[in-house]
């Protein structure tokens, strides 16, 4: 019987992750196409950093490759994506008990926000499975150099983060220098198996302008106002909890961790990057409270599907949401309207293949990938993916274009907010400076002749 509930309850979490990333927001212009994009591009033979923008190093998309050897099917990436989720769950339960299964009531409760895209595909979810499973290890007291070589792997999935999770290890230092040592020669051997790949791709130079010196102008291009927003003091205020804990030398390893894991809401202090922290500030609540009840589970289970089903139908107005399938994507939520949009742009492409079509829309990684066309770095147009002075650089790509068709989406530039990523300053300079040739839904053509 104990078989049958376990059973049942990865079962629940599985098809958890699987609706809810598949329902709950459009792929169409959210980091879960960008992430899925990456690994679409590299299985085509593309070279990250090259070839295409990242500004996170290369291991999430690499581990993401694994769905490819099988489909380039979205349904397929999502399936693999859900066995990483339950992975996830498994180590929490390991970690702190059934009490981990409230964190799916509060990835459904609006917190303000709908904490939902935490779950989504990509680096942050594989940061947060690593961060746990390296809690796990620390608790198990593991070998150093494995402990290491975690450290490492987080380094390249998310290096403005993974870096700060060596600090904690600093403890050893004068403690135990040759423990230490191991775990240093581990994030090391870590660091020399991607410098090898970077240099037999011929990558080196581009990864370390994209994910080094393009750090300057992502911070620069992407900071708020902190004392005006309420994530920052949010933020801030789970950070005074910690080091308060931390000045009392409760746990100092693992609230040390807990510490480097929130420079992930730097300089982004939203409801995503924020939320992400939350996530895992919750750690730190578990093994705090020894509240463990078997019925716990159940509730948890019951209660957060009560609630998601509840918000889809307000969100939806009591409809049910509009399913269409492309190629590479056989079911994705949208509305009736952006599908016909979708469709009079993929009529234009097919009419006009074998053209110099550039798009600078948010969605360009999903026309791309219908149409199976490989990924550049005019795709993923935001501020501070680019390198070093990125902006200027595509600017000065698009005056070395020859007879070039720009795809620009006049309900994207027309709504977007201020604290939008979306560089506008591209957007904005082909505008002023070619002439509008077509219009094909909700998307304009602009040409630039040689």
């Amino acid at each position: 019987m104990k078989k049958v509930l376990s059973g049942s309850k990865y079962l629940f979490l599985f098809l958890f992750c699987f609706i809810a990333c598949t329902f709950t927001y459009s792929i169409i212009t959210s980091d879960a196409i960008w992430n899925f994009g990456f690994s679409y591009a590299i299985a085509r033979g593309e070279v990250p950093y090259v070839d295409f923008n990242m500004v996170v190093p290369p291991f999430s998309p690499f581990v993401y490759l694994i769905p490819f050897l099988f489909s380039h099917s979205y349904i397929v990436y999502l399936l693999f994506h859900s066995i990483l989720f339950v992975v996830l769950f498994c180590f929490l339960e390991k970690l702190f008990g059934n009490k981990v299964y409230l964190l799916l009531i509060l990835l459904v409760f609006p917190l303000p926000s709908f904490l939902i895209p935490i779950i989504f595909p990509g680096y942050n979810f594989l940061l947060i499975l690593l961060f746990t499973l390296l809690l796990y290890l620390e608790k198990k007291k593991c070998n150093d150099y494995i402990i290491g070589i975690l450290i490492g792997l987080c380094i390249f999935t998310k290096q403005s983060v993974g870096v700060f999770f060596v600090l904690p290890s600093l403890y050893y230092l004068f403690k135990d220098r040759k423990k230490f040592l191991k775990r240093l020669l581990g994030v090391f051997g870590v660091c020399l198996v991607f410098l090898g790949y970077f240099l037999l791709s011929g990558s080196f130079f581009d990864f370390l302008n994209c994910c080094v010196l393009g750090m300057f102008d992502f911070q620069n291009k992407n900071q708020s106002n902190f004392f005006t927003n309420f994530y920052f003091w949010l933020w801030f205020s789970l950070i005074l909890v910690l080091i308060y804990f931390l000045i009392k030398k409760d746990n100092k390893m693992f609230t040390g961790y807990l510490l480097s894991f929130s420079t992930i809401s730097y300089p982004l202090f939203d409801h995503y990057h924020v939320g992400l922290f939350l996530f895992v500030f919750c750690y730190f609540i578990f093994s705090r409270v020894p509240f463990s009840k078997r019925w716990l589970t159940g509730f948890c289970f019951s209660f957060s599907f009560i609630i998601y089903y509840m918000l889809m139908m307000v969100c939806h107005h009591f409809e049910i949401p509009y399913i269409a399938s492309f190629p590479n994507f056989e079911m994705i939520k949208i509305s009736e309207e952006t599908e016909k949009n979708i469709l009079l742009l993929s009529n234009y492409l097919n009419q006009n293949k074998g053209k110099n079509i550039i798009f600078l829309t948010n969605d360009a990684y999903f026309f791309k990938i219908i149409h199976n066309l490989d990924i550049t770095y005019y795709d993923l147009l935001n501020y501070g993916n680019h390198g070093y002075h990125g902006t200027e650089r595509l600017l000065q790509n698009i005056e070395n274009e020859h007879d070039a068709y720009f795809v620009l989406s006049s309900d994207e530039y027309q709504n977007i907010s201020s604290d939008n990523q979306f560089n506008m300053d591209v957007v904005n300079y082909v505008i002023n400076n070619y002439p509008l040739v077509e219009k094909e839904g909700d998307y304009e053509i602009y040409q630039k002749v040689s």
